[in-house]
């Protein structure tokens, strides 16, 4: 299968001109997932005087996906998977956000990081007992975004 789409919302599996191993849903959904972020933690930036902007989830993301470099498309995929691990909370990296709106996205965007991140390296090491089918990818992420939205209710 070769690379179609915008390379900013493929799969990281798929932006680094891999093979589809395993479920195609995960590439599907991890792409659904980039446009959730992009489109949640997209805002205007402050005056440059703000300083916390520098430091907000907002600003990582536009940093990190959106900056202009010779060889950012090379790198794609470590930025991409780098932001999830960030996202997921395994780095321990406190989350400020700029915007009100953009913090109500943390719980949905943790745990569906949390879940692809499980899913690319489980195709990673070709784990059978941990590669899943369609089905219940499909499933499991649709169970992570009926729990965030029953939450803000």
């Amino acid at each position: 299968m070769t690379k179609k789409g915008t390379l900013l919302y493929m799969s990281s599996w798929m932006s680094n001109g891999r093979k589809r191993y395993g479920a195609w849903a995960h590439d599907d959904l991890e792409s659904f997932l980039w446009v959730l972020i992009v489109t949640a933690f997209w805002v205007k930036p402050p005056s440059p005087d703000y300083d916390e902007w520098y430091a907000s989830v907002e600003n990582t993301m536009k940093d990190c996906l959106f900056r202009d470099e010779p060889d950012k498309d090379d790198r794609i995929r470590d930025i991409k998977l780098s932001l999830m691990i960030a996202f997921s909370g395994e780095t321990r990296r406190p989350f400020t956000y700029h915007d009100p709106v953009s913090s109500q996205y943390h719980e949905v965007i943790k745990k569906w990081c949390t879940y692809m991140l499980d899913r690319y390296f489980a195709r990673m090491r070709r784990v059978q007992e941990y590669i899943v089918g369609d089905e219940q990818i499909y499933l499991d992420v649709l169970a992570i975004l009926r729990e965030s939205i029953e939450s803000l209710s």
